[in-house]
């Protein structure tokens, strides 16, 4: 594209934008702290899922500092349900580098030295909080400038990502809104542009979109690393006190660490196999076969096989009012309460 057609395509995205963008409460200010929070949450997570727990999170923390100030633990049960809580971890690390610091970061360099925050976060907030003409490369951009510029390379692959970061940083250094341009590519993969069946007929911009005008939509974006999701099976144990289960703090690091949960050991040869050793270990007498459950994660699926089995007291570590209890472990109690 030659730079009087980038300047054209520019201004007919964001007066698209300007009149198609959904009414986002975070888009209505610039702070960096609150694009800081959305853009968290939104990762591996639907808006319209994340909304209500970013309306939560800001009436509770409705500064950085307050963020701060806080405990990881109430952090953590406010984030209960949206999944991934290492990105919770990771904001409230960063909600305290940011105020022992005493400044929230402009640059694009520093911002992506924080805990959690990676080029596509520190693009955003550059762009969208401090007007810098930095790219927010994320999915949607990938899937609109491959499509637009018919890029035939793999898009998981480091070169297309900077070739594609590139295309779209000549794009911004021909606009003096950076950040609404961003938010526009966002907006446009988010509601147009979709993976599958894409609204091309009412595509702002299609008669600059190479794979429309060649009709090879489906041809684009390639991607040839899709990563297949590994099945670990696990037996689990939930011990009943006075019709309560109990809960135990997960271990420190690996998945769902520092949150709620079951005792349970990854059996992937005969579910239900193992469960003797749990057994033993809590002193118990009989076990009750409750059934399967299952959860998928970003890249992994527990199979779990559940037992309960009924305790005269409270074993050491374990509570019947936990802080925090992750979707996975909610699923087991569903299954127990049948």
């Amino acid at each position: 594209m030659k730079n009087k057609d980038i300047i054209f395509f520019n201004n007919q995205l964001l007066n698209w934008f300007k009149t198609n963008k959904r009414d986002l409460i975070f888009r209505k200010e610039k702070d960096p702290y609150r694009i800081l929070v959305s853009e968290i949450m939104a990762q591996q997570t639907q808006i319209k899922t994340m909304l209500p727990y970013y309306n939560r999170f800001i009436k509770k923390f409705p500064t950085i500092y307050d963020l701060a100030q806080s405990n990881l633990e109430d952090v953590l049960n406010l984030w209960e349900g949206l999944g991934y809580y290492t990105r919770a971890r990771n904001l409230w690390k960063t909600a305290n580098i940011i105020t022992e610091n005493k400044n929230f970061p402009e640059k694009y360099d520093d911002l992506i030295k924080l805990p959690g925050i990676g080029p596509y976060t520190a693009g955003a907030i550059a762009s969208i909080a401090f007007n810098q003409k930095i790219p927010a490369l994320d999915g949607n951009a990938l899937r609109v400038f491959s499509r637009l510029y018919g890029i035939t390379e793999d898009i998981s692959e480091t070169e297309t990502k900077r070739k594609i970061n590139d295309l779209i940083l000549k794009h911004l250094n021909l606009t003096d809104q950076p950040g609404n341009f961003n938010e526009a590519i966002m907006e446009i993969g988010a509601l147009v542009c979709l993976k599958t069946n894409p609204y091309c007929k009412v595509c702002p911009v299609k008669k600059f979109c190479y794979a429309y005008l060649k009709d090879k939509i489906s041809f684009f974006p390639v991607n040839k690393k899709r990563l297949k999701k590994v099945i670990e099976s696990y037996d689990v144990l939930i011990m009943i006190y006075q019709n309560h289960p109990l809960f135990t703090k997960r271990e420190k690091s690996g998945l769902l660490s520092g949150l709620y949960g079951f005792p349970m050991i990854q059996n992937n040869e005969h579910p239900g196999s193992t469960i003797n050793t749990l057994k033993d270990k809590y002193n118990l007498k009989l076990l009750n076969y409750i059934g399967e459950s299952k959860h998928v994660f970003t890249h992994k699926i527990w199979k779990s096989t559940l037992f309960s089995a009924e305790t005269d007291s409270i074993p050491d570590d374990f509570t019947i009012t936990p802080k925090s209890v992750p979707t996975a472990f909610k699923k087991m109690v569903l299954e127990l309460n049948k």
